[in-house]
């Protein structure tokens, strides 16, 4: 992959890299902090630590990258899976890739 390389540029990303579904004004773009592709929501819903970005903070990453941190052993000193934190983005953010207009009338 391209770890820490340069992220894809938006104006490529006509698609989400993993799906393949359309990018427009209700399905927005992503960034995975670790390989720099561009995915739909649904495609980069998961977070990991990523040393190269942050030590701390959980990052959002797709789903084949997180796959990849989910198989890295434990470590024997932390028990942690290699940098992998949590999996999800939190719930607060859920409705974000919606419009504005989306989100007031689901209220």
């Amino acid at each position: 992959g391209r770890a820490g390389g340069p992220w894809q540029d938006n104006s490529e990303a006509t698609a989400c890299n993993k799906c393949k579904a359309a990018f427009s004004m209700l399905r927005r773009r992503h960034h995975c902090r670790n390989c720099g592709l561009v995915f739909c929501m649904v495609c980069s819903s998961k977070v990991c630590v990523l040393p190269h970005v942050d030590p701390v903070t959980p990052q959002r990453v797709c789903t084949d990258c997180f796959k990849s941190f989910d198989a890295l052993p434990r470590s024997a000193s932390d028990g942690s899976r290699g940098r992998r934190r949590s999996a999800e983005i939190p719930s607060a953010y859920a409705g974000r890739d919606r419009s504005p207009m989306e989100r007031k009338g689901s209220r």
